[in-house]
C-alpha cells in the first residue's frame, strides 16, 4: 500500500494579477480581448482572477468565451520505506478550478508524465538518498479548460470588472505491486485566463463633397459668386448591423435630402443638398447619425467640406451686326430674292424681255396656223413671187 506524505520544498512570493486589454479590430464578428494572469505560485492557492466587463458603448454583446491555461513545473522525491525492494511510476497533478457568473466549476487539469522508479528495501534511515530512493525534477505540464456563454450576459457588460474564482491544488498520483513509499514533492503553478467579448458593432461614415470635390480643407474650388453649389453626401454602414433611422444634417444650415433612412450592413447612399456661392471663403459640415437594429448604441460620423467664391469674369460685349451675304443658289434653279442693279443694266434686261415675248407670241402665232387647212393658208397667205407682196 503507499501512503503519501507533503512536504513543501520552497515557497515563492505571491505577485499581484495583471490585466491587459486587447481590441480587435471591426470585423463582420467584432471580438473584444481582455486577459488576467497569475504568475508561477507555489500550489496549493485560491486566488480570484479579475477582467473589465463589455462596455455596452462599444455594441451589443452577444457571447463571452472563457479560456483557464495551467502551467505546471515540479518535483517528486520517493523512498522506499518496505523491507523489500519495490517499482513505482509517480506523476504531479495539478488542477485549476474556475467558476464565474452563469457557470459552475471548469478543471483545467495538467498531469506530468509518469516516472518510473526501483527501490531498493529500505536502509534503515528516512533520507531520500540512496538506493532506496529517487527524485524527479523539472516535470512540467500544461492544462487548458473553456466555456462559451450566449445567455444570462448582464454580468459581463458594465464599465467594472467582473471576477472569476480559482482554486488550485497539486497532488501526486502513483502504482506499484505493494509497498509503503514516502513522497515529497514540490510544485509552482502559473494561471493564464482569456475572456473575449463577442458583440454587433454599428458604425457609419459620411464623406462630404462641393461640386464633385472631396475639400476636407480649405479652400477647395473656386466657384463664381451667385452660381449653383451642390453638395453631396455619401453615407456607408460600416458596421455588422442594418442601421434605421439615419439622417443626415448640415451645420449651416442647408437642407440636405435622403433617398431614404436605413441601412443595411454595407450598403451606401447618396444625400444631396443645393445652394448658391457666396463669397470669400465658405466651410461646412456634414453630419450622419444612425441607430443599430435591433437595439445599439447610436452611432455617428461628420465630414467637412469648403469652397471660396470668387468675382465671376466679366461679361463680354455682343459684336456688331453684319449685313446678310447674298442667299445660297442651287445650281439649275432661278436665283431669287431682290439685287439692286445700275439703271442701263435694268433697260438691257427689259428690252431681252420684250424680245423674247415678241418670239413667244409668233410661235404661238405659227402653232396655230399649223392646225388650219393648208389649202386654205395659201390663199390667204401671199406667195413669194406676189408682185403684190411688199418688198
Amino acid at each position: 500500500m503507499l501512503t503519501k506524505r507533503r512536504m513543501a520544498a520552497a515557497t515563492f512570493p505571491l505577485l499581484a494579477v495583471a490585466a491587459v486589454v486587447v481590441m480587435a479590430p471591426p470585423a463582420a464578428a467584432a471580438e473584444q480581448t481582455e486577459t488576467a494572469s497569475i504568475p508561477p505560485t507555489v500550489t496549493d492557492f485560491a486566488q480570484p482572477l479579475t477582467v473589465p466587463q463589455f462596455d455596452p458603448s462599444q455594441g451589443a454583446l452577444v457571447g463571452v468565451d472563457i479560456t483557464a491555461t495551467v502551467n505546471t513545473e515540479g518535483s517528486i522525491a520517493v523512498e522506499n520505506t518496505s523491507q523489500a525492494p519495490i517499482t513505482v511510476t509517480l506523476n504531479l497533478v495539478t488542477t485549476s478550478a474556475l467558476t464565474g457568473p452563469g457557470f459552475g466549476p471548469v478543471n483545467a487539469e495538467a498531469t506530468t508524465e509518469g516516472q518510473e522508479a526501483d527501490l531498493d528495501a529500505n536502509d534503515g534511515t528516512q533520507n531520500f538518498n540512496g538506493p532506496d530512493s529517487a527524485l524527479f525534477t523539472g516535470l512540467t505540464a500544461t492544462g487548458t479548460a473553456s466555456v462559451s456563454l450566449a445567455s444570462n450576459l448582464a454580468p459581463y457588460i458594465g464599465t467594472g470588472n467582473v471576477a472569476f474564482p480559482l482554486n488550485t491544488t497539486t497532488t501526486f498520483s502513483g502504482a506499484g505491486p505493494g509497498g509503503n513509499v514516502l513522497v515529497r514533492f514540490a510544485n509552482v503553478a502559473a494561471v493564464d485566463l482569456t475572456v473575449v467579448y463577442r458583440f454587433q458593432a454599428p458604425g457609419i461614415d459620411i464623406e462630404k463633397a462641393t461640386n464633385g470635390v472631396d475639400a476636407d480643407e480649405p479652400p477647395g474650388p473656386e466657384i463664381a459668386i451667385g452660381a449653383p453649389v451642390e453638395w453631396t453626401y455619401v453615407v456607408t454602414n460600416t458596421g455588422d448591423q442594418d442601421l434605421g433611422d439615419v439622417a443626415v444634417t448640415d451645420d449651416q444650415g442647408v437642407a440636405v435630402t435622403c433617398p431614404q433612412n436605413t441601412l443595411a450592413v454595407g450598403e451606401s447612399m447618396t444625400c444631396t443638398a443645393t445652394g448658391v456661392a457666396e463669397e470669400g471663403q465658405y466651410a461646412n459640415v456634414g453630419t450622419t447619425t444612425g441607430q443599430p437594429l435591433p437595439d445599439g448604441p447610436t452611432v455617428t460620423d461628420s465630414d467637412p467640406s469648403h469652397y471660396i467664391g470668387v468675382q465671376g469674369p466679366p461679361p463680354t460685349s455682343a459684336p456688331p451686326p453684319t449685313a446678310p451675304g447674298p442667299p445660297p443658289t442651287t445650281p439649275g434653279l432661278p436665283r431669287t430674292g431682290s439685287t439692286s442693279l445700275p439703271l442701263g443694266v435694268v433697260g438691257t434686261v427689259v428690252g431681252l424681255l420684250g424680245i423674247w415675248g415678241m418670239l413667244a407670241a409668233r410661235k404661238l402665232a405659227w402653232s396655230l396656223l399649223v392646225d388650219r387647212d393648208v389649202d386654205a393658208l395659201a390663199k390667204e397667205l401671199p406667195t413669194w413671187n406676189d408682185p403684190g407682196r411688199p418688198r
